[in-house]
């Protein structure tokens, strides 16, 4: 009697554990998880990368290789910059009708294709430096041991130009005000800010 519930028990194990494995290696695979692409930004928006691997899986996938732009296609033009703003252009060029993907990606290699269809195209680009919104200010601070002025506005900051003014030879209330940054919108108050420094 005994023997016949061990029985029992092992033959439930192995068909469970079967049951575990076939989910796993063949079922789940199938499911689509959606998760957040790989490379993706903090914010779950992927970044150029992101933006280009998706770009050339577009081209192989069914049907898009056929599509071509019409003759009133319009192309969107979205440059992300470092402090995560974007900005959005439109062009209706003339010279792009009946191109396909592929040959339209010539035209802008340094663009990825966020979208294409026959009456769209959708580019995206990540740029290296600061929007033109946040480089119009200027921040003084502190770069090593100088003082410094730097493009944009705490925490999106480039250095620009560092002075021989050191922190050693500074009051603590410069020093800590450096330290926290400040803001301007025109070299003629930076200067007048530095100019006032040690008084």
């Amino acid at each position: 009697m005994r023997f016949r519930g061990l029985s029992a028990i092992l033959i439930g194990c192995f068909l469970s554990g079967f049951v575990l494995a076939f989910l796993y290696f063949y079922w789940l695979p199938g499911i689509e998880l959606g998760l957040p692409p790989e490379g993706a930004g903090l914010d779950g928006s992927g970044g150029a990368s992101d933006y280009l691997t998706r770009d050339r899986q577009q081209a192989g996938s069914a049907g898009v290789d056929q599509v071509t732009l019409s003759e009133d296609a319009t192309i969107v033009f979205h440059t992300e910059y470092l402090d995560r703003s974007m900005s959005r252009t439109e062009e209706a060029p003339i010279d792009v009708a009946g191109l396909s993907m592929e040959e339209f990606r010539s035209l802008y290699p340094n663009w990825a294709i966020r979208s294409f269809t026959a009456d769209s195209v959708d580019l995206v680009k990540i740029v290296d430096d600061l929007s033109p919104e946040l480089s119009s200010y200027l921040t003084i601070g502190i770069h090593g041991d100088q003082v410094a002025i730097f493009r944009g506005k705490p925490p999106f900051l480039k250095l620009w130009k560092t002075f021989d003014i050191y922190i050693s030879s500074m009051m603590p209330r410069d020093i800590e005000a450096l330290q926290n940054g400040i803001v301007v919108k025109s070299e003629a108050e930076a200067w007048t800010y530095l100019e006032g420094l040690g008084e």
